[in-house]
C-alpha cells in the first residue's frame, strides 16, 4: 500500500472535521487535486484546501 500524499492526508483530515460537525460521511467526497490544476487567481495560490458545498 503508498502513503498518503500530504494532499490525501489534508482532505481526510478536512473529512473528519466535517463529519463532527455533522455532515454525514456519505455526504463527503474528497478529491486530492496536485499543481496540475493551475489557478490564476493570485489569491488561490499555496497550500490549502477548498471546500465546495452543494445543497440538493
Amino acid at each position: 500500500m503508498r502513503p498518503l500524499t500530504a494532499r490525501a492526508r489534508a482532505a481526510d483530515s478536512l473529512a473528519e472535521v466535517l463529519s463532527k460537525s455533522g455532515v454525514s460521511r456519505n455526504q463527503i467526497r474528497t478529491l486530492a487535486i496536485g499543481p496540475a490544476v493551475q489557478v490564476a487567481d493570485p489569491n488561490r495560490q499555496g497550500d490549502r484546501i477548498e471546500v465546495l458545498v452543494i445543497k440538493r
